[in-house]
């Protein structure tokens, strides 16, 4: 199925995000395996260092780039960890599982189909096609509508995108409350959280609401 994105076409619609609870979360360890068990669940879980928001620090976000170890995803489902969680809960149904959601994705899939309407340009469709064309597979169970994007690269072994992991490794600490600045970069371990949110989506006087489920990382949390 192909969406139009006419700009045009949504000019009396908008929407708003309602109603977000946390049902779930799960650590991913460096083999890839979910860890979802009320023991282990928060393994790969960082904490935000609060000393260090401020002004004024300096970090060498490109110290031991040589070392990092980076995700190498290609090969794995999409869904594969979502599922992998899901299977795991204590619901009796799907609907359950989910939180009652009519749609089960992960936040990154939602937010690049969310985008496409503020990010296309007519004059550019040819190249904005090749550069960010995405495909979604929908596939229903229960009440439940599962979206895999089919079409996402993985480039994590880039200097750009390690900058990013070093400034998390600079900024949080481990479960156990240790640094580890000096220890590779290593981005295949990860901490997930699943929410459940409504989509409230308004049309001159009419509203309806999308029900949906999205896992994603959790970079730091705080306490």
């Amino acid at each position: 199925v192909d969406i139009p994105i006419r700009q045009t076409d949504y000019n009396s619609i908008s929407g708003e995000f309602a109603s977000h609870r946390i049902i779930g979360v799960y650590s991913v360890n460096t083999d890839r395996e979910v860890l979802c068990e009320n023991n282990n669940r928060f393994t790969e879980a960082r904490f935000l260092i609060e000393g260090n928001v401020r002004i004024g620090v300096n970090f060498d976000l490109t110290l031991g780039y040589d070392t990092y170890k980076a995700k190498e995803l290609q090969n794995e489902p999409c869904l594969y960890q979502l599922c992998k969680w899901a299977i795991a809960q204590p619901g009796a149904t799907i609907e359950e599982v989910f939180g009652g959601a009519e749609f089960a994705s992960w936040r990154g899939t939602i937010k690049r189909m969310a985008m496409s309407l503020f990010v296309y340009r007519p004059q550019l469709a040819d190249d904005y096609k090749r550069k960010n064309a995405w495909t979604v597979v929908a596939q229903k169970f229960g009440g439940v509508i599962l979206l895999s994007e089919q079409s996402k690269s993985y480039e994590d072994g880039d200097l750009e995108t390690y900058t990013g992991f070093k400034f998390e490794q600079f900024m949080t600490v481990d479960a156990n409350g240790q640094e580890n600045i000096d220890c590779p970069v290593d981005s295949r371990p990860t901490f997930e959280m699943m929410v459940r949110t409504d989509l409230v989506v308004k049309e001159l006087r009419q509203r309806k609401t999308i029900k949906l489920c999205c896992g994603g990382e959790v970079d730091a949390l705080k306490g």
